[in-house]
Order: C-alpha cells, then structure tokens, then sequence
C-alpha cells in the first residue's frame, strides 16, 4: 500500500516535455523558497548538453537580487564541481552520453539549487523585493493602468536600459524610475543605467530614483544616487508622483 501511494505520487509530479529542439526536465531539486529546478537537455544519439537555461541566475533575480557579476561569481562557487558558468550565468556539464544522461540532469539541478541558494543568502535581495512591492502596491493604488513595471528605454549606448517602473505622462511621455535599497550592487546599477538615459537626451523620457528613507542610508550613498538622477525619498513619492504626473 505505501509502496503504491508513493509510486502514485511520483506520476503526479510534472513529466519532462519538449520545447523546440530540448527537453525540458521538472526535477525534484526544489529550494528552500519553492522553486523547482528544471534543467534543459539538447542534442541526442549518444551526446546531450545539459543546462540549466539560467535558472540559477532567474531564481534570484526573481526574489529581488540585481548583481552584473552574478555569472562570475557562480562560476567561482562551482569551479570545483566540473561544471561550466556562461557570460549569463547558465550552468551546464561537459556534453554526455546516454547513460551518464540521467545522473549529469540531477548534477546541474542540484548545483542550480546550491547556485541559486548561494546568490541569495549572501547578498540578502528579500528586502528590495519588499521595498518593489511597497512601490507597486501604490502605483496601483494611485496610477492605476498609467504604470508598467520593467520597461525599458535606449540609452546613450545604443543598448536598452530596463527601469523597476514607469507612470505614463501623456503627451507620449514617461517618467522611468527604480526603486532603491542601500545595497552597492542596487545602487550603482541604478546609476549606471540612468547616466546612459541621460546622456541620450530624450525629451520624453523623465527620470528618478526612488530610494527607502524608512531605513538608515549613508550620505554619501545618496550623494551616489544624485549623479545618476533626481533622487526622491519614498515617503515623498506619492506626492510627486501626483505633481509630475499632473
């Protein structure tokens, strides 16, 4: 009997489905957040990749987490498990045969978990997505279907530059902001991608940077802020909003 109820419960899980030309493999790696890890097998005959298609880098993005050098750093927490890291942070085993096939799927599915995992308790993104969902909650509340959440606009690079949000102005104008915790890696991405904007000198595009005053932030760091865009303490955010949205 016990046998036959978990047997059931093991075919309940998700089967592995094809997309394209790669099979998509639901495993039962999951981290301490619920995600599940799905590692990606391409090829066939008798020589499969097998990747995590970026899951460990989307898993903390997801809850919150910006880090440019994401990739190279996973690439350093897995050097010593034979495991390769690309420029996006996509993990994945030196190419299989078929009888390496299954035991190379729960290889990169648990260092996509460790990577995941790893990236998350040491730079701690939970409070960010807090202070986004803070922000969110009242844009909704006072600009509802005038705002949008990752959007993006060209910069000076040529190279688009994706903002936490943007409030439609009329007039075939936006004000593109992000939302901001004392974090280095928060910070300098997001001056980093305003000073391109800024550069362009597009006339429809108004910029901010709105940063948690409801924590202890160092002055020195919103003097950071200021070189990248008008900077805007969250408990006047509304306010402003209100103004230049007018």
């Amino acid at each position: 009997m016990l046998l036959d109820n978990v047997t059931q419960a093991l075919r309940n899980w998700p089967a592995p489905r094809i997309v394209g030309n790669r099979v998509i493999v639901p495993t039962h790696c999951v981290t301490s957040g619920g995600d599940i890890i799905h590692v990606t097998v391409e090829g066939g005959i008798n020589a499969f990749k097998v990747h995590d298609d970026g899951a460990a880098v989307r898993i903390f993005e997801n809850s919150g987490g910006e880090l440019i050098t994401a990739p190279k750093m996973l690439s350093l927490f897995l050097k010593d498990q034979g495991l390769n890291v690309d420029g996006f942070g996509a993990i994945s085993a030196p190419l299989v045969s078929l009888d390496e096939l299954a035991p190379s799927i729960v290889l990169v599915a648990n260092a996509a978990r460790d990577a995941a995992e790893h990236l998350i308790h040491r730079w701690k993104p939970a409070f960010k997505r807090k202070f986004k969902d803070t922000v969110r909650d009242l844009l909704e509340e006072d600009f509802p279907k005038r705002w949008e959440h990752d959007r993006s606009v060209l910069g000076h690079s040529n190279k688009p530059q994706k903002f936490d949000f943007a409030i439609d102005l009329g007039h075939e104008r936006k004000l593109f902001f992000d939302a901001v915790v004392p974090d280095q890696n928060s910070i300098s991405t997001a001056v980093v991608r305003h000073l391109d904007v800024a550069r362009a000198k597009n006339e429809s595009v108004v910029q901010r940077i709105v940063y948690d005053d409801r924590v202890e932030w160092k002055a020195s760091d919103i003097n950071l802020l200021k070189m990248g865009a008008p900077t805007l303490p969250f408990s006047q955010a509304r306010q402003v909003f209100e103004r230049i949205a007018a």
